[in-house]
């Protein structure tokens, strides 16, 4: 089996200081976010990192090393000069993480693969110029020991040390660091993995009375959305394509559905993927951030409570309910209950200029278009087409009152939640609420909008907003406990909850052929400065029983008490 390409571009790093390239652009790969690799002398493994804002060698350490105890080790690999943000560091073989090993060899070969007898290693596969690599250096790279270069021979009739540069050289599989070893069968026991003439799969025999949409797309991928771009139609035709499926509705007991790994969400992917890799790098990077302690009760915590679109934008409508009203109706609804039982303030993103925030008992609701985003002066969603817009509109509004209220008003950043309700439109089949928090890995650093959209707005940002590596991972980290305590929320109150993943990092809105999926976190929480935040999709719109369940009033009080309650169990530690 022959791993993917890793998700990140095989590229120059970009990120520079002061304007000018860092001097090892040139002749670098980038393996993760600010880290490159490098042929040093055209056989040597370079490590280089540029260190973040307020990083040290001890954080710089526990990220790069996987232990603060490497900080002495590091510094003076560095000369002992002090941390420049912009300015890369060396990081010697010896001290580098398992993890950031196995990335940089991965990148510099990426011909390179598992297989049920080894490691097959290509030499002249390298993304940059190589010479003289011996089995020496080889068996160091790949078991840990230049030791083991006599085994290494042997396994592949070698009496030189030094192996014709196009010859693959096989290193066994008991010789191998672990990264290394071929996996054959998922962690679940349900995929197996294998490789056809298009690259590396997994597969999926199909079960009695399974359908390739429920059992295998929306269970194994992150492809959810069904209207529009249609990504579960994209992703069915190219499994089908790929597993020579005719008729999806009439395939076979037992018929081997191959799923191209990209496709795959990363907990169902081989042990050794470069996206599994480096999610179990900011897995450990994230056990290490302590985050500060929690409020006991709501007293004194500010909810910025957003609800989807609004104005003349509905958002999703279907089945007789719209998103934009009926979400808004939950959004008062939550306010109303934290106000009677709470010493909470909440703050409305949204506001309906007509009727206020009263609470309707109908069914049917009526859509007035009044609702508008309170910035300064407000701004009114008067089209679709200003949707984006109003997105943005959003965060910068949050981001906002974060800075009034953190800097001017002295309430800790953690007496802060931000909570955008929404109803979604995914594939018809699927049901109940999902919860989607900022995945840091799928996040980008800074953000910008027009000064010509929204430079009379007081809210607007003319520097941007930007965040580091490690505040995104303390976004992730105290989101997903909120967006789990949601969940078990509106699992008390007999409300449906998707049954597959329904905590979710991030979104696929864009399926291409032979290229990554684009993997994204909505702005509305990537831009946002609150670090507890969340995105609730309240139901699937598409769905017709969810449709009804959204257009009950009495569903829509058991949504607002599930939200209410989730709230009072997070700052309790419950």
């Amino acid at each position: 089996m022959k791993l993917a390409a890793p998700v990140l571009a095989l590229g120059m790093l970009l990120a520079v200081a002061g304007g000018t390239a860092p001097a090892y652009a040139k002749d670098a790969r980038e393996i993760d976010e600010g880290v490159t690799a490098r042929l040093e002398g055209g056989r040597r493994i370079v490590v280089d990192v540029l260190p973040e804002r307020g990083e040290g060698y001890l954080a710089l350490a526990t990220r790069m090393c996987g232990t603060k105890s490497a900080a002495g080790a590091l510094r003076e690999a560095n000369g002992g000069r002090r941390l420049l943000v912009g300015v890369p560091v060396r990081v010697p073989w010896n001290l580098l993480r398992k993890e950031y090993r196995f990335l940089a060899l991965r990148t510099l070969f990426p011909r390179d693969r598992p297989d049920p007898r080894g490691w097959i290693h290509h030499s002249a596969g390298a993304t940059l110029p190589v010479v003289d690599v011996g089995l020496w250096q080889i068996a160091l790279w790949f078991t840990g020991s230049g030791e083991n270069w006599t085994a290494i021979a042997a396994a592949n009739d070698l009496t030189e040390p030094i192996p014709p540069r196009d010859r693959p050289i096989v290193i066994p599989n008991e010789l191998l660091r672990p990264l290394f070893r071929y996996q054959e069968t998922g962690a679940d026991g349900l995929l197996t993995y294998a490789e056809d003439d298009e690259g590396p799969v997994a597969i999926y025999r199909l079960r009695r009375g399974e359908a390739l949409y429920s059992a295998v797309v929306l269970r194994f991928t992150d492809a959810i959305e069904g209207n529009g771009n249609g990504v579960v139609r994209s992703a069915v035709e190219m499994i089908s394509e790929r597993s020579g499926i005719r008729n999806v509705r009439d395939i076979p007991v037992g018929f081997p559905v191959k799923i191209p790994l990209d496709l795959l969400a990363t907990r169902f992917l081989p042990h050794n993927h470069p996206r599994r890799v480096l999610a179990a790098i900011g897995r450990s990077e994230m056990a290490t951030i302590e985050l500060p302690r929690q409020p006991k009760t709501l007293d004194g915590v500010h909810v910025l409570l957003d609800s989807g679109h609004g104005g003349e934008d509905p958002g999703a409508m279907l089945h007789g309910a719209w998103e934009s009203d009926y979400t808004y109706d939950v959004a008062c609804r939550v306010r109303r209950l934290l106000e009677r039982e709470t010493g909470a303030t909440v703050h409305l993103i949204v506001h309906d200029t007509e009727s206020g925030c009263r609470i309707s008992d109908k069914e049917s609701l009526v859509r007035n278009r009044k609702e508008v985003i309170t910035s300064t002066p407000p701004f009114r969603i008067d089209s679709r087409s200003r949707t984006t817009a109003a997105v943005h509109m959003r965060w910068m509004v949050a981001n906002r009152l974060f800075d009034r209220l953190t800097r001017r008003e002295k309430v800790p950043p953690e007496k802060l939640v931000f909570l955008s309700l929404h109803a979604d439109s995914l594939h018809r089949s699927v049901r109940g609420a999902m919860v989607y928090v900022p995945g840091a890995r799928y996040r980008r650093a800074s953000f910008s909008v027009r000064k010509r959209t929204f430079g009379r707005y007081e809210e607007y940002p003319p520097q941007g907003v930007r965040f580091t590596r490690r505040e995104r991972l303390r976004d992730e980290k105290i989101s997903t406990r909120l967006g789990e305590q949601i969940l078990e929320g509106f699992r008390r109150q007999k409300l449906l909850v998707h049954k597959d993943r329904p905590l979710r990092t991030h979104i696929v809105r864009k399926l291409r052929r032979r290229r990554p999926p684009s993997r994204f976190v909505p702005v509305v929480l990537a831009a946002n400065k609150v670090p507890a935040k969340a995105l609730v999709e309240l139901v699937n719109l598409n769905n017709r029983q969810d449709a009804r369940t959204l257009r009950d009033p009495r569903a829509r009080e058991r949504m607002a008490r599930a939200i209410v309650d989730s709230l009072k169990a997070f700052y309790s530690g419950g």
